[in-house]
């Protein structure tokens, strides 16, 4: 068993990157689920996405996980610019599916 401990251990500790990285977006998605910082504000969240050209689609599954589209090339490029660190592809994210809407 001590054999397998380092084997496990670095199992345990990469899944979750592995897991992150293949989560992002596409090259070239026209729509991104963005992760904003918690604590972030309503105002400051929209002046990012404005920074970004980007415009919000839907709420994800957290306040603070939005969908955002743009029809200009390099989305993902403006995103990172604006100051947004975790981008993710809006179907991979789970959490980020439309919901229906009367």
């Amino acid at each position: 068993m001590r054999t397998f401990l380092p084997a496990l251990a670095l199992l345990l500790c990469t899944w979750p990157a592995v897991a992150l990285v293949s989560a992002g977006p596409a090259p070239g998605a026209a729509e991104v689920a963005v992760v904003f910082s918690p604590w972030s504000t309503a105002a400051s969240r929209f002046a990012a996405l404005e920074a970004a050209d980007a415009v919000p689609v839907r709420a994800g599954g957290a306040s603070f996980i939005w969908v955002v589209r743009s029809d200009r090339p390099g989305l993902t490029v403006r995103l990172h610019a604006a100051g947004l660190l975790l981008l993710l592809d809006p179907i991979a994210a789970g959490g980020c599916r439309a919901t229906e809407q009367s």
